[in-house]
């Protein structure tokens, strides 16, 4: 079981906590996520990411599941979604950068 370090998003305004129950290198990562702030802070979400490779393109899909629905309902209601798409925008625009580097 491998342990992220808590760490400080800036986009987020939150301390986030993950734990890796699964790597199965390069297409699939499982861990849990746990935000250091009130009331996200009561239970977390088990996140699934599947890496999917076709024609020198890859896709990335990623899956919440949360304890309930109100769970879920008021992660979405706080923002996150937003500042989600920001940093995965940001990580776009990262990899694009790097094109043509290795």
């Amino acid at each position: 079981m491998l342990r992220t370090p808590r760490v400080s998003f800036r986009l987020f305004h939150a301390l986030l906590a993950s734990v890796y129950r699964e790597i199965d290198r390069p297409s699939r990562l499982v861990y849990t996520q746990i935000y250091d702030v009130a009331p996200f802070n009561q239970s977390e979400a088990v996140v699934t990411t599947v890496f999917d490779e076709r024609n020198g393109r890859t896709t990335m899909r990623e899956t919440s599941r949360c304890e309930s629905k109100q769970v879920r309902d008021g992660w979405l209601q706080s923002g996150m979604e937003e500042g989600a798409g920001k940093s995965l925008d940001a990580l776009a625009e990262l990899l694009e950068s790097l094109k043509g580097r290795a």
